[in-house]
């Protein structure tokens, strides 16, 4: 099939090819060996100026057209796929600067990214926010204060850790409840005085976390369980997908997937 891509963008799709073949693939059982972060495959994005994919060209990035991107996230995903899911969070925030952002704040941090590498990552969810819930809240705060905010909260599920260099964060200004009239995306950076960055329940890699969410699922009276143990974890129960037949294998799952003899169901009592 010819894909419409200009000729810039066939280069940078055959270069992250070319990276994600000789040097991300053989990386990648050893990052999940070892449960580390792969910085290795950072380093060889930064080298080849590949941070700013979704950068728009005025700012020096890429600018890749959306179909662009998915095939380049497509290559990069068949060399090492935490690389490829980690950066795609990355690029999103980069995307949602550029729809958001001041010019000042544009240049700002698309300079950090094509010039230093910088990595940017998103926490929007938290821990008391149900995924079910019909009205959609957040708990963080941001309080006025001389010269700026004060941000308060805890958030969870964050994709790099300690590995971003910046966080993109979602908070209401306080006195407010409505997301329409309080809601404010901030950009904090890694190092933040007054910012933990807690490492905890890191998709079974931890030792003794796939135990821990077999007892919860037996505790709650659930016949089995799948999927991320970190969401498992801290979600448990809220939500379920029922198979029609009996499933052993995660060839037994795809199947059904194809096949379409599944439904998603709410176990929460």
């Amino acid at each position: 099939m010819a894909w419409d891509l200009s000729p810039d963008e066939h280069e940078t799709i055959a270069l992250i090819a070319r990276l994600a073949r000789e040097r991300f693939a053989p990386r990648a059982a050893q990052y999940d060996a070892e449960n580390r972060f792969p910085d290795e495959n950072y380093a060889d994005l930064r080298e080849h100026g590949l941070m700013g994919l979704t950068v728009p060209k005025v700012y020096g990035g890429k600018g890749l057209s959306s179909l662009a991107y998915s095939l380049a996230m497509g290559e990069m995903a068949k060399g090492d796929s935490s690389t490829a899911l980690t950066f795609n969070m990355h690029a999103t925030v980069l995307t949602l600067i550029d729809g958001v952002g001041s010019p000042a704040q544009k240049e700002r941090y698309f300079t950090e990214v094509v010039k230093r590498g910088a990595i940017f990552a998103s926490i929007g969810s938290e821990p008391n926010a149900s995924p079910n819930a019909r009205t959609f809240f957040i708990e963080t705060r941001l309080t006025e204060t001389a010269g700026g905010y004060r941000i308060n909260g805890t958030k969870h599920f964050c994709s790099f850790g300690n590995a971003a260099d910046y966080y993109f964060v979602y908070a209401m200004r306080d006195g407010t409840s409505r997301i329409r009239e309080g809601l404010l995306s901030v950009v904090i950076p890694h190092g933040t005085p007054g910012v933990e960055v807690v490492e905890i329940y890191n998709g079974g890699s931890i030792p003794g976390e796939d135990d821990l969410s077999v007892r919860e699922a037996e505790r709650h009276g659930y016949r089995g369980i799948a999927g991320s143990d970190s969401h498992i974890v801290s979600r448990i129960g809220l939500c379920a997908t029922e198979f029609a037949g009996t499933i052993s294998t995660i060839d037994d799952v795809v199947a059904a997937l194809n096949a379409g003899t599944h439904e998603a169901r709410t176990w929460r009592t």
